[in-house]
């Protein structure tokens, strides 16, 4: 949800969600908002809201908590983990890759036969 609230809308592309066996990679194109840095970005200590109407409306339905909360959370969640999220930026994109932390169920050769 919050993905599109950050998201430069004067372009034409899309985001792209792609879903594999050993992560998830979310592709948001634009690159960070005038006057928020890499380290800005990745720290979690600053958010720039792009669309900031978009934003406030969705805050006050509930449906996030609050703005500007993701990256520290996403890290924080992968805290117990061996494998940790990365984080791509450039001047056109952003992309996130969140690997699987469980792995991924493979059915036993009787399973399979069923």
């Amino acid at each position: 949800m919050q993905y599109f609230l950050y998201r430069s809308w004067d372009l034409n592309a899309n985001i792209k969600v792609s879903m594999y066996c050993d992560k998830i990679e979310m592709i948001s194109p634009g690159g960070l908002p005038y006057g928020e840095g890499k380290e800005d970005y990745l720290s979690g200590k600053v958010s720039v809201l792009r669309n900031p109407c978009p934003a406030y409306v969705v805050q006050r339905l509930d449906m996030i908590e609050i703005s500007g909360t993701g990256i520290t959370r996403i890290r924080n969640a992968y805290k117990p983990f061996s494998v940790k999220p990365a984080f791509d930026i450039s001047d056109n994109f952003v992309t996130v890759t969140l690997p699987v932390t469980k792995p991924v169920y493979q059915p036993a050769p009787e399973e399979n036969k069923i």
